[in-house]
């Protein structure tokens, strides 16, 4: 059996728009395995992420996970 699930990658993404700005950029800091759970951490990230003068930025990926079943068990 093949169970779809979603990972979800998150970013801190900044932005070219301060004076000393030398350009915009992303840094990955966390995968979520589950919405649920990256709803409850999605404050404390933009909270971390605006402390860095950055966004929060995500990309959805579907995963796969394989089940074998014992079929003579």
């Amino acid at each position: 059996m093949i169970l779809q699930n979603e990972e979800i990658v998150v970013y801190f993404e900044s932005s070219n728009d301060g004076e000393n700005s030398s350009g915009s950029g992303c840094e990955q800091v966390a995968i979520f395995y589950d919405e649920d759970t990256y709803k409850l951490c999605y404050p404390l990230l933009e909270n971390l992420a605006k402390e860095n003068r950055m966004i929060v930025t995500e990309s959805i990926f579907p995963m796969e996970v394989e089940k074998w079943m014992d079929l003579d068990g």
